[in-house]
């Protein structure tokens, strides 16, 4: 990824910013509206990197009254591409489909950036934001003035349902934030929280339950840390059971030192047991 131009580097920003793809036209390169559409049979169109490419009916294109102009979500094509001479731009956010992205991708051979982050998965609610921020920058920094309105179409989806046990993000983070932390964090970002038992889920369902998205976790860790005494409490308990078991390992090293006879082992039995009465001083300190 490299600076070309105010235009492009806001739209690549964008990009790392917020995961969300964009691409900017040349407007007074465009004919007609702009249509999302399969390709037709015979069509072709030279990207960016200036291949020409026969296009496939499976490929994903954005286009206008012209024909193709951009290959959806991997590169725009080289006829409306921002020049040093463009005055009036048209951003374009869209969502699209991981699996179309990335048969298209290697169809063509072809890897962006954006084709990257399509084939992993992008946030459907990013596309409105992304190009709003996008206007705003350009805006601020290159002195544009905006033309009101945006043309928005979408189709409705089913809500995206995630499993996640209420423990799960104490074991991530190791530390306890029990279930009305996660439930309240969860439910400040958007989330509809629908609490279950084990038994009632699912059994496809619970063998994901370890898988689920980090940045979930990393959500609810952002909860303000558990009072000291509990920390404290873990951290005891850990020293405990660690005490606990140089004990038996001791009793173990006694018991088989006094089969071999405890008149030729005095001394070393006699230290084992000094050990083992000093931790068992030090557990109790603990309790």
């Amino acid at each position: 990824m490299r600076s070309i131009s105010l235009a492009v580097d806001v739209t690549n920003y964008l990009m790392i910013e917020l995961g969300q793809p964009l691409h900017a036209f040349d407007r007074s390169a465009l004919t007609g509206p702009i249509v999302v559409r399969r390709a037709r049979p015979g069509e072709q169109l030279e990207t960016l990197d200036h291949v020409v490419r026969t296009l496939d009916p499976d490929d994903i294109l954005i286009t206008d009254q012209s024909g193709p102009i951009s290959l959806a979500g991997t590169m725009g094509g080289l006829a409306t591409e921002i020049t040093p001479d463009s005055t009036d731009l048209v951003i374009e956010a869209a969502h699209f489909s991981m699996e179309g992205t990335a048969r298209m991708s290697r169809r063509h051979r072809l890897f962006s950036e954006a084709s990257a982050r399509f084939e992993r998965g992008v946030d459907r609610e990013l596309p409105l934001r992304a190009s709003a921020r996008a206007v705003s920058l350009l805006t601020a920094l290159g002195g544009g003035t905006v033309v009101p309105g945006c043309t928005h179409a979408q189709v409705d989806v089913a809500p995206v349902t995630i499993g996640m046990t209420a423990s799960y993000p104490d074991q991530v983070a190791g530390v306890v934030y029990g279930l009305d932390a996660v439930t309240r964090r969860l439910r400040q970002i958007g989330c509809e929280v629908h609490a279950e038992t084990a038994e009632g889920l699912p059994s496809a369902l619970i063998q994901r339950l370890s898988t689920v998205d980090a940045q979930l976790v990393t959500t609810i860790a952002s909860e303000p840390a558990p009072p000291a005494t509990l920390v404290d409490e873990c951290v005891r308990a850990m020293k405990r059971l660690r005490f606990d078991r140089e004990r038996a390992a001791i009793q173990r090293e006694i018991d088989r030192l006094q089969e071999l006879g405890a008149t030729q082992h005095g001394n070393e039995i006699n230290n084992l047991w000094q050990r083992k009465k000093d931790l068992l001083h030090r557990i109790e300190d603990l309790t």
